[in-house]
C-alpha cells in the first residue's frame, strides 16, 4: 500500500522534452515511457488538426517513435482555379493548409501564415500494474513537441507543385 502523503503514480518520458522540429523537415524521435510498474498497454494519439501532418507513430510496449514531417498546423491560404484557367474564366477557390491543396490546379495567390511556432500534443495513455499497490492503473499524460516555421516549407511546396496538371 502507498504511504499517506506519497506522490501519485505518474508517467515519465525520456527525453522529457523533444528537440524542436522544423516544419516540412524530417523528424525521427524516439521516446521511452516509464511508470512505476509493468506496462500492459500503451497508446499514443496525435491531437486534432495536426493529425493531417505526415507523421507516423510506431508504438511499442515501452515507448514510441515519431517519424515523418509536420506539414499541418499553419493557416496558409492558397487561391486557385482549375488547370489552364484564370480567375477571369473560373471561380476562384481557396484551400487552407498544405495538406488541403488539391493537385494539378492553377495556384495564383498565397497568403502565407508567418506564425513562428506551433505546439503539437501527443496524448499518451498507459495501462500498467502498479508495483507498489499491485493494482491495475491507467494514466494519461501529454508530451508536447514544438515545431518552428522556417518559412522554407512553403517555398519547397510551391517549387514542387504540379501547376496546370503539368501543362504550360
Amino acid at each position: 500500500m502507498s504511504e499517506e502523503g506519497s506522490e501519485p503514480a505518474s508517467i515519465t518520458f525520456s527525453p522529457e522534452e523533444l528537440p524542436v522540429a522544423i516544419r516540412g523537415k524530417d523528424v525521427n524521435e524516439s521516446v521511452s515511457v516509464t511508470v512505476p510498474g509493468t506496462i500492459s498497454s500503451l497508446t499514443v494519439v496525435l491531437s486534432g488538426e495536426y493529425a493531417q501532418s505526415e507523421i507516423v507513430l510506431d508504438v511499442s510496449s515501452s515507448g514510441f517513435i515519431i517519424t515523418g514531417k509536420y506539414v499541418a498546423g499553419w493557416e496558409d491560404v492558397f487561391t486557385y482555379v482549375e488547370a489552364n484557367e484564370s480567375d477571369q474564366t473560373d471561380t476562384p477557390k481557396t484551400a487552407v493548409d498544405i495538406p488541403n491543396v488539391p493537385p494539378d490546379k492553377n495556384l495564383y495567390d498565397l497568403n502565407q501564415d508567418k506564425k513562428q511556432s506551433i505546439f503539437v500534443d501527443y496524448e499518451v495513455t498507459v495501462v500498467f500494474e502498479n508495483a507498489e499497490t499491485m493494482t491495475e492503473e491507467t494514466l494519461v499524460a501529454t508530451l508536447t513537441h514544438q515545431v518552428d516555421n522556417d518559412l522554407e516549407a512553403i517555398r519547397l511546396f510551391m517549387d514542387n507543385y504540379n501547376y496546370n496538371g503539368g501543362e504550360l
